[in-house]
């Protein structure tokens, strides 16, 4: 996949480019905040900025591919599959990000691949880093407007991460 794709120094230039190239522009827009979100986030609660950032920045690379292609990919790269997952195939852009991110990237580092594969549904054994990545694709989602639970979400945050 590295050939498929340009890299430079710059992974939001990258991230950026090959979201301009698959005309995936809400992605392209929602990026970025959430990648501002992370790195507050990520200082806030004493977590690792540069790691908060990495995995913002390719949280959504999976979703360059359509969604009734994801399926059929993941299973063609023999990526486990979870039945919620065959139900949603939007859940899949997760794990396709991961890909992404490692073959294309060459992020390797197992926070970040774990902080990028649960930012959409988390997970119960939950790092700090994933919980910083997590909600700040939550508090910058892509559907328009502010998400209906904002306000709660802001304000439990005054009480910590964990809250």
């Amino acid at each position: 996949m590295r050939s498929r794709f340009p890299t430079t120094e710059n992974l939001a230039t990258d991230v950026d480019w090959v979201l301009a190239a698959y005309g995936r522009e809400v992605i392209r827009e929602h990026v970025p905040r959430v990648t501002q979100r992370a790195e507050e986030l990520a200082l806030r609660f004493s977590v690792d900025v540069q790691a908060a950032r990495t995995a913002a920045l390719l949280h959504d690379i999976g979703g360059i591919f359509r969604r009734d292609e994801m399926l059929a990919l993941c299973k063609a790269l023999e990526l486990p599959i979870e039945p919620e997952e065959e139900r949603v195939p939007l859940l899949l852009h997760a794990k396709l990000s991961v890909v992404l991110a490692r073959e294309w990237q060459g992020v390797h580092a197992p926070e970040v691949l774990q902080a990028i594969r649960y930012h959409t549904t988390l997970h119960g054994q939950a790092t700090a880093l994933d919980q910083v990545v997590f909600l700040a694709d939550k508090l910058e989602w892509d559907q328009g407007g502010e998400p209906p639970y904002a306000q709660a979400l802001r304000a439990s945050l005054e009480e910590g991460l964990e809250a």
